[in-house]
């Protein structure tokens, strides 16, 4: 079962008219191929990851109806634990649920299902099923970090009418440091309000329940905006039991960054990215002298190092052009994240993997890096020159980091 799809998101930039011939379309492609281009790495290609949303179906369809409390033996931690059970009279998709759960815990742990609680102030509690933000992102993007991530998690909610002992007993009981307990799922046959009469329907568990230590426990005045509980409450608001489905990725858009920020993943880019060309940068007398030439027209420290490690990545990927001519703009963003995402370089003595080049040429790749920053903090102004561009990143702040990249 695939867990999660990513959606990469970038700028899309299309050249399209109805009155332009198929001939005229493939010219303009053509140019746009040919175009040299620029990178900075403070700005990373940024994805959507989505959670599965089959778990959201499956506990709906399993009509769940009530939440028992209890105690079992866990033989992992040689001790008896409270165990929370969600009881459903539809056997077959709760089983479903809990079998992907188990699929994720096999992956990372028990606690990728987020379990929250949301204690009412008009009585009852809302109880909240979602991935786990950090372990989705460990199980789908493994520990890539080229990418700037954000999680889209569905999210199932189930009110309880009432708080009884039990409840109380386990709310206090996850007050304490370490509360290891179970998430477990059991069947019944009978109606719905059979689990509200004294005498209560045979219960019929499912599976094996699952190891947690963690759970979010809220009451409704502590619930702050843009939190898991406050999806939960949101979620639990509209419908009897509702799941968070309707996931438009085109609206999951993050925070601008700011110039401090892009400035600090640059640095930690590039020297992640590229420690043995820096390196060879500092040793070499050649490229001293060419940096001592670059930094003569007012160009920043890092702005000739981040230009040199473009010219190095361009000649890996174009085999041998230095501003990534042969790379379809379109592309260019997903292409260039996919090979850093693989990319790594060792110490092996030899010199900067780079052709004799002259100062014109990382000029003109400080000035196109400059673009694209510039059009990632919303400067559509356009110019060719290097005075123009460093007068503009002065005014938008974006020179502020000096020296090396480290």
């Amino acid at each position: 079962m695939l867990e999660a799809w990513t959606l990469l998101v970038y700028p899309w930039r299309a050249n399209w008219s109805r009155n332009n011939s198929m001939t005229t379309q493939r010219e303009r492609r053509a140019r746009k191929m040919e175009e040299p281009k620029g990178h900075d790495f403070g700005v990373k290609v940024r994805s959507i990851v989505l959670g599965s949303m089959d778990f959201t179906g499956n506990l709906s369809k399993a009509q769940i109806n009530g939440v028992a409390y209890g105690y079992m033996h866990e033989p992992s931690l040689r001790t008896t634990v409270p165990v929370l059970t969600l009881l459903g009279s539809n056997p077959e998709p709760l089983h479903d649920a809990f079998e992907e759960f188990a699929t994720w815990n096999k992956q990372s742990d028990g606690d990728a299902v987020e379990l929250t609680l949301v204690f009412l102030r008009s009585g009852g509690y809302l109880v909240g099923i979602s991935p786990e933000a950090e372990r989705l992102l460990q199980r789908t993007m493994h520990f890539d970090t080229t990418y700037e991530n954000i999680t889209a998690m569905p999210t199932w909610v189930k009110p309880i009418e009432s708080v009884g002992p039990e409840t109380i007993k386990f709310r206090s009981y996850k007050n304490r440091l370490v509360s290891p307990f179970l998430l477990g799922a059991a069947w019944y046959n009978g109606a719905s309000d059979s689990l509200r009469s004294d005498r209560l329907p045979k219960i019929n568990p499912i599976g094996r329940p699952l190891l947690k230590f963690e759970a979010s426990v809220f009451d409704e005045v502590d619930v702050q905006p843009g939190t898991i509980a406050d999806a939960v409450m949101k979620v639990g608001g509209e419908r009897t039991a509702g799941t968070a489905e309707n996931i438009n990725p085109s609206k999951c858009k993050p925070p601008r960054s700011s110039p401090s920020k892009v400035a600090g993943i640059r640095r930690v880019s590039l020297r992640r990215d590229f420690p043995v060309t820096l390196d060879r940068i500092e040793r070499s007398q050649a490229m001293q002298d060419l940096k001592a030439q670059v930094l003569a027209k007012g160009v920043e420290e890092w702005q000739f190092e981040q230009a040199l490690c473009n010219m190095v990545l361009s000649r890996e990927i174009t085999a041998g052009h230095l501003h990534f001519e042969t790379i379809r703009a379109e592309n260019f963003e997903n292409e260039t994240a996919k090979v850093l995402a693989a990319r790594y370089e060792i110490a092996d003595g030899q010199e900067l993997d780079l052709p004799p080049c002259s100062a014109a040429q990382v000029l003109k790749q400080v000035t196109l890096d400059a673009q694209f920053l510039l059009r990632e903090f919303g400067d559509k102004a356009s110019s060719d020159t290097l005075q123009d561009v460093m007068r503009r990143m002065k005014k938008m702040n974006l020179l502020a980091r000096k020296g090396r990249s480290q």
